[in-house]
Formats: structure tokens, sequence, C-alpha cells
């Protein structure tokens, strides 16, 4: 068995002690994002699949906008492929979650900076974040109207 198959077997355990956690256990999940985000850096296809099935169980046992709050200060981080993997959740979180449960305030004011990180790709994630948050206020404010 190859390290490959490890991580994606450690993956899968995470995410089944997240979907049957106990409370106690629930309140270790900054630590599994903390090792998602170290593993997610270079990862193969077949790990980020995992990566964003763990990701999905976290924000349903914990809530999506108490893993977006985990998840923002790693905005700061010198790598462009960790704020890259980090703009990447927190877009699927908000493709995948009401917008209701998110403050779409902290998470536009988080993602500012990176529009003028030097490197193209966390500027395109950061512009693929504004676009989707731009789309749930505007799908809110056609539903109320």
């Amino acid at each position: 068995m190859g390290i490959f198959q490890v991580i994606i077997n450690s993956l899968e355990c995470q995410c089944t002690l997240l979907q049957h956690a106990s409370e106690t256990m629930r309140k270790h999940c900054e630590l599994v994002i903390t090792n998602m985000l170290t593993i997610s850096v270079d990862s193969k296809i077949q790990i980020k699949v995992e990566l964003f099935k763990l990701i999905q169980k976290t924000m349903q046992t914990k809530g999506p906008q108490a893993i977006t709050e985990m998840l923002t200060p790693y905005l700061d981080h010198k790598s462009p492929w960790m704020k890259e993997d980090v703009y990447n959740y927190i877009i699927f979180g908000l493709l995948q979650f009401p917008s209701n449960e998110f403050d779409l305030e902290m998470i536009l004011t988080s993602m500012v900076p990176g529009l003028m990180d030097n490197k193209r790709r966390v500027r395109q994630a950061t512009l693929e974040g504004f676009a989707v948050i731009y789309q749930v206020i505007n799908l809110v404010n056609w539903l109320v109207s």
C-alpha cells in the first residue's frame, strides 16, 4: 500500500469519525481542518475529492460559518496553493449550504486582500469567491422582491 492510499484511508477515517462523533469529538474540527490543509497543498484528484467530502462533513457537524471562521486565517498563508485551496473550500461551502448560515460580510472582508496578491491563481480564486457571493446576494434580493 502506497502513501497515496494511506492518505485516502486516513481521510475516510476522519470523515467517518466526524459523521458518528459525539459533542466532544466535534470540538476537534479545528485539528481536522489543519490536517486537511497540510495534506491539500499538492494532492492528487482522488485525495482532493476526499478532502471535499471531509470539509462537507465538518461543515455539517460544526456548521458552515464556524468552519469558514477556522479557514479564513489561512488566507494570509504565504503559500499560494494553500490560499487557493482555502478559497475553494469557502466557495464549496457557499454552494452547498444556505446563505443565511454564513456571515457574508466577514467572508468578503477576509477575501479582499486576495485581490492584490502577487499570484494569479490566488487572484482568480478570490474573484470566483466574489462571484459566488454576488450570486448569493442577487438570489436573495430576487427572492425578496
